[in-house]
């Protein structure tokens, strides 16, 4: 399903309230200010995950996270060489010399997840968000390229589960409300010379903050479903 725009949610927002039949007072700004506001509680429940490679030096304890996001969740490193190659070494026609037996298959694939198991277990790390940069203990003895897990913020271009986009669209609406009820009620009336036309400010700030408190309380509960697209590296 194609990502979330701009233009959608406005088209959702300014319907919703009665556009083009009924004027509605909001410009691009005010919705885009209540779009990110949905956007940074999606994001706080279920950020998007970014996998930044970064160099590891033999030797060294801190490494520099570059583009991290806001804040880095796990750290990755390679299994030895030897692991990573066993199961195509078996198959490869100019090292294999003998036939490979289905047995053979899979005690190597058992040693080869045994071997990643304790290898995880053999360091440890701690992120530093003053400085951006990762500790690994205890210091490496070679060097190579790790894995950093980060975690960023849900951009409107990236929402392309379409239960995501229903919420974010309920929510920026739900704002926009109480944007415009501000607006309205600052007006208070329109005095014509027939008829005084009362605006429904008050209406509009309580009834957008009911949805507020409800999507909010439908998001905790449904965290599970929300999984944002999953963006490669860099």
């Amino acid at each position: 399903m194609p990502g979330l725009t701009l233009d959608m949610v406005k088209a959702f927002v300014m319907g919703s309230l009665g556009h083009p039949v009924v004027k509605v007072e909001l410009d691009d700004t005010q919705i885009i200010t209540a779009l990110d506001q949905s956007l940074y509680y999606v994001s706080y429940n279920r950020p998007r995950e970014v996998r930044v490679p970064f160099a590891v030096g033999a030797g060294q304890q801190a490494f520099t996270i570059p583009n991290y996001g806001y804040d880095v969740v796990d750290v990755e490193v390679p299994p030895p060489e030897n692991i990573l190659t066993a199961e195509f070494d078996m198959f490869n026609p100019m090292l294999v010399t003998h036939p490979i037996s289905l047995s053979d298959y899979h005690l190597t694939r058992m040693y080869a997840e045994t071997a990643k198991k304790v290898l995880s277990a053999d360091f440890d790390w701690e992120f530093n968000k003053e400085t951006g940069e990762v500790l690994i203990n205890p210091i490496p003895n070679k060097s190579y390229i790790a894995i950093a897990v980060c975690h960023y913020p849900v951009l409107v271009e990236t929402v392309t589960d379409p239960n995501i986009q229903k919420w974010v669209k309920e929510f920026t609406l739900a704002k926009c409300k109480q944007i415009l009820g501000i607006i309205r009620r600052k007006v208070g009336r329109i005095e014509g010379t027939e008829v005084t036309l009362e605006l429904d400010g008050n209406e509009l700030i309580t009834e957008g903050k009911e949805e507020e408190k409800t999507l909010l309380m439908k998001l905790e509960e449904r965290s599970g479903d929300f999984v944002p697209p999953m963006i490669g590296g860099f």
